[in-house]
């Protein structure tokens, strides 16, 4: 993912407390299937994804909003690549017109509250689109956000 590595909550916590959820489109997607000719007593393959989210931020009167770009190869264990799915949401947050908003309050909001809102989305997308291609369903794990002060997330 690419945010910092330790956002500041307390500048992210004052956009937090004056914006409002408008809207979460998903603007693009694109899918691939990557097939591995198998015999037909195979078994069901185990799916690992490998997710990257990037993310970028625009002020405007009275809305920020939120480009978020997600990457998932779907990993078979033997490492080949069975698909690629890359999605693009935009996520618009009202703010009062009367509030300034700065750069360093949009990339802590952006890399502690925008993922956690529009992930549950992407987890959506992947289960939805791995079980319509009649592959296992693939649930995404949640993202973990460093804390300061304390030591990183660790695998569970």
């Amino acid at each position: 993912m690419t945010t910092a590595d330790q956002p500041d909550l307390q500048v992210a916590g004052r956009l937090g407390g004056i914006s409002r959820l408008r809207s979460i489109e998903l603007q693009e997607l694109y899918w691939q299937v990557h097939p591995k000719i198998a015999p037909l007593d195979y078994p069901m393959p185990r799916i690992s994804a490998a997710t990257e989210l990037n993310f970028n931020g625009t002020i405007t009167p009275g809305a920020v909003n939120f480009g978020v770009w997600a990457n998932v190869r779907g990993l078979l264990e033997d490492g080949h690549e069975l698909f690629t799915l890359a999605a693009r949401y935009v996520v618009g947050f009202g703010v009062p017109d009367d509030v300034s908003v700065t750069e360093a309050e949009v990339i802590a909001f952006g890399a502690v509250t925008v993922v956690a809102v529009v992930l549950p989305y992407i987890r959506q997308l992947v289960a939805d689109v791995t079980s319509r291609a009649a592959l296992p369903p693939l649930v995404l794990d949640t993202v973990r956000i460093p804390l300061p002060g304390r030591p990183p997330p660790t695998e569970p």
